[in-house]
């Protein structure tokens, strides 16, 4: 079903549901930040797919390429979500929301046990600080939103 709802286009299945913000809507802001996180993503999960020679140049070498590329494909669709909440095709929901938050602290954890023991170089570091900035973004985003509901 496909309805037009406060200027905004609705659409609901049984398994999906969406809205898209009307152009002339201009309440409503680009969002800069999850902007940056989906264009961070992208870039990082086609790196490696594009060309694992630089890519582990970079961030040292690796023996299973394959978990290499699992991360990289598990990486694109956060990507989209971010690039779907920057751009209004999706309301930002606390689904999302958590989903984005839970994300960026798994990796973050995940690359900061291994970076502080010694395994894996200081781009990996660096990454988790990254992903701790962006989930910093996503809690203030879920406490605006638990203000307005």
């Amino acid at each position: 079903m496909i309805c037009w709802i406060n200027s905004c286009l609705i659409y609901q299945s049984e398994f999906l549901k969406f809205e898209i913000m009307n152009s002339s809507n201009h309440t409503r802001k680009f969002l800069w930040i999850p902007f940056v996180q989906g264009l961070y993503f992208f870039l990082t999960a086609v790196w490696p797919l594009l060309h694992i020679e630089s890519f582990q140049l970079v961030t040292g070498f690796k023996t299973d390429i394959w978990l290499v590329d699992t991360v990289a494909f598990l990486l694109i669709p956060y990507a989209f979500i971010c690039f779907s909440v920057a751009f209004k095709f999706l309301i930002v929901s606390k689904p999302i929301i958590l989903t984005m938050i839970l994300m960026g602290i798994s990796l973050a954890f995940v690359e900061l046990i291994y970076f502080l023991n010694g395994t894996i170089k200081w781009v990996y570091g660096t990454d988790a600080v990254l992903q701790l900035i962006f989930v910093i973004w996503w809690v203030f985003k879920l406490k605006k939103t638990e203000s307005t509901h």
